[in-house]
Order: structure tokens, then sequence, then C-alpha cells
């Protein structure tokens, strides 16, 4: 089932720093396609001049890779992610605070443009292997943060990959624009492509390195700690009668 969220056309800001602050409404309906092939590829939202479109449980995201263990709270790591076909994300992945068994975490895309699209999920378990997920809160580029029903906010979690990396073909230094780091290089074939993992244990609970699989690169440009959300103003609970199957 296709749910389509009917939203008004309310004035927003975007995370400190992207381009998209202060925007107003959702974009234009010249931008719908492009928007809607961008975020099409996290699951999240797809947006056109009125609506947003909620998509079907989200697939896998290529390659993005989270450890199974806690995170400390305030961790984070920033990922370019690029495609030839789609040009270059920026990825954000940052460990927030814990709520009992569960602990919220951010992932935030930012595009070409410098706009920013981030999802705030507090869940039981971990990124790699939720559980539970609990809420979640999502903010589109220059719109207000939306709390979603707990139902679509299950499907819409993006799901990392936590399965085998593969078979270790080598270990030693790897230089990436983060820093330089001791790690393993992996290497497996799934649904006939040639898929390769960098990992390391020096950052605690974001092992990924550098990521391959044909055209697709991935690449850690960026970690630390102190981590604070990326979500900009009051989250607005969005009415399940927005909600109309199509």
């Amino acid at each position: 089932m296709i749910v389509t969220l009917r939203t008004m056309d309310a004035p927003g800001r975007g995370p400190e720093g992207s381009l998209g602050r202060g925007a107003r409404g959702c974009p234009s309906r010249g931008q719908g396609g492009r928007w809607a092939s961008l975020l099409g590829l996290v699951g999240l939202l797809a947006l056109d001049a009125t609506a947003a479109q909620a998509a079907p449980p989200t697939p896998p995201v290529p390659g993005l890779r989270v450890g199974n263990k806690p995170i400390p709270p305030g961790s984070w790591v920033r990922y370019s992610y690029y495609h030839p076909r789609k040009g270059v994300l920026l990825l954000r992945l940052a460990a927030l605070e814990r709520i009992g068994k569960a602990q919220w975490f951010e992932l935030s895309f930012t595009f070409r443009q410098g706009q920013t699209l981030t999802m705030k999920t507090l869940l039981e378990g971990s990124m790699g292997k939720p559980k539970r997920v609990l809420r979640s809160i999502v903010q589109p580029p220059g719109q207000v943060p939306l709390i979603l029903p707990q139902k679509l906010a299950a499907k819409q979690l993006p799901k990392l990959d936590s399965g085998s990396p593969g078979k270790v073909v080598g270990r030693g230094p790897l230089t990436v624009p983060a820093g330089r780091f001791k790690a393993t290089h992996y290497r497996r074939r799934r649904k006939g492509k040639v898929e390769e993992a960098w990992l390391t244990d020096a950052i605690p609970g974001w092992p990924l390195l550098r990521y391959r699989a044909g055209k697709l690169r991935i690449d850690l440009v960026a970690h630390g700690k102190g981590a604070r959300s990326a979500i900009v103003g009051t989250p607005v609970k969005l009415d399940p009668r927005f909600l109309t199957p199509r």
C-alpha cells in the first residue's frame, strides 16, 4: 500500500549551515522529480509541490554499516556517498542520548544543493539490528519537523548493513579523508556484484572506512564526539487524517 501525506505549505527552518535554511514550503513542482529520485535512494520521503509520499518498507542503504554493540552517546561520523547518476551526498550518522533501554539515533542527508533532510529515531537495539522503533521525527529541507506515526516510522527506518562483510583479503593502514586508520579489507559477492569494504575498530560503533561496489563509492570524511541533534524547531505530530491510502 502506498500512502499519501497531505501537508500544509508551512514555513520552516533547516539545520544550521544548510542552504535550505529559512526556505518556505515544499520544493516547486519542477523540483519534485529530482527530490523524489534522491530521497527514493534512502526510502524516506519523496516531495512534490503539495505532498510527501511515504515509501514502502525501506531497502538496505547500500554499503552503509554500523556496529551491533552500544554506541557512546555523542559519537558521530560523516560519509561521502558518490554515484555517477546521483552525484555526491553527505551522510551523517549520530548516536544521541539514551532513554532506558532505547537510544536516539540520527541520520542526515545533505544534497548537492546544500539542503539537508534529517531523520531522528528512538529505538531499542542497534541501528544495524533494531528490535523496536519507538518514535521517529523527520525534517525535510526547509520544513517543520514531523513526528511520524509509529507504524510508518518503523517502515521508513533505513536498513543498514549488519551482515557478514565477507572474506578477509588484506590488513594494513588505510588513508581516507577522515585520517589514517588500521583497517581490514573484506570482499564479498552479493547479487552478482563484487563488494569491497574496509573496516576498523578505531571508532566504536562506526566500523566503515571505505566501500566500493561497481560505481558506488563511500568514504569516511569526518568523525567525532559531542553530537547534537540537527532537528530545528518544535516537532509537530502528524495527524493520521492526512494519511490516505491510494
